[in-house]
């Protein structure tokens, strides 16, 4: 990181969490799918 903090709600941790446990992604490929999914939002 470079020094930022970046707040995230409950649900949006929660979600992270079910999607990780889903689709049984690591980690790193959870973090892009993530991100993928806010770029269309």
């Amino acid at each position: 990181m470079n020094g930022k903090f970046h707040e995230f709600s409950d649900l949006a941790i929660a979600t992270d969490l079910m999607i990780k446990y889903i689709f049984l992604m690591p980690s790193s490929s959870l973090q892009e799918f993530i991100n993928f999914v806010f770029k269309l939002a």
